[in-house]
């Protein structure tokens, strides 16, 4: 089960976190497997300590995709 609920082997994260280039605060979303891989994204993408990690729920299918997956 994914850390955002729903049966997927990904979660999806917002990780807040430094801009190493900057030195501004910058929010990106990363869909990764743990908190670690998205912490280590992020930090590959520039961000540095400190970072906070949220989990965000999945997006819900809308009713176009349920009746093409349905069908």
């Amino acid at each position: 089960m994914s850390p955002s609920g729903g049966f997927v082997n990904y979660g999806r994260f917002c990780v807040t976190g430094m801009n190493s280039s900057t030195g501004r605060k910058n929010t990106k979303r990363y869909e990764a497997q743990t908190e670690a891989d998205a912490r280590a994204a992020a930090a590959d993408d520039g961000l540095v300590e400190p970072m906070t990690v949220q989990v965000e729920p999945q997006i819900p299918p809308n009713t176009g995709n349920i009746s093409r997956t349905c069908a």
